[in-house]
C-alpha cells in the first residue's frame, strides 16, 4: 500500500504530498525512488514535504517584511515630505487628510522622529 492511500482523505493534499502511484515517470521506466523501502520513501517523502513547506513561510516572511517596511519606514518618510511641503498653504480638508494619514502612519512617525528637524524655517525679514 502506498503512504499517501493509508492516510485520511482530510490529510492526503495532493500539492505537499503527492501519490507514487501519480508519478510522471514513464511505465518501462525506473524512478529514483522505485528501490527505497517503506521508511526510506517516507523520509524522502519528509524531505520534499518540509521544503515545500519551508519555502512557502520563506515567501509569506519575505512579505510581511516587505509591507512592514513600507508601513514603518517608506510612506511615513514619504508623508513627512508631503507634510512639509503642503503644512502651511493646506485647505481644511487637506489638513484633515493630513491628520488622517499622521494617524494612519503613527508608528512609523514615531520610529523616524528622531531624525527629523522640527524646527520652523528661517523668515525672510524684508529691510
Amino acid at each position: 500500500m502506498f503512504f499517501c492511500q493509508a492516510l485520511p482523505l482530510q490529510l492526503r493534499l495532493e500539492a505537499l504530498l503527492p501519490c507514487r502511484k501519480h508519478s510522471s515517470v514513464e511505465p518501462g521506466r525506473a524512478s529514483e525512488d522505485e528501490g527505497l523501502t517503506g521508511a526510506a520513501f517516507l523520509s524522502q517523502q519528509a524531505v520534499q514535504l518540509v521544503r515545500r513547506i519551508t519555502y512557502s513561510y520563506m515567501l509569506v516572511a519575505i512579505l510581511y517584511l516587505i509591507l512592514a517596511g513600507a508601513y514603518l519606514l517608506v510612506v511615513p518618510f514619504a508623508v513627512l515630505l508631503y507634510l512639509k511641503q503642503r503644512w502651511y498653504v493646506a485647505s481644511s480638508f487637506e489638513r484633515g487628510f493630513m491628520y488622517f494619514l499622521v494617524f494612519f502612519f503613527f508608528p512609523g512617525l514615531l520610529l523616524l522622529g528622531p531624525f527629523v528637524n522640527y524646527r520652523p524655517q528661517r523668515r525672510q525679514v524684508e529691510s
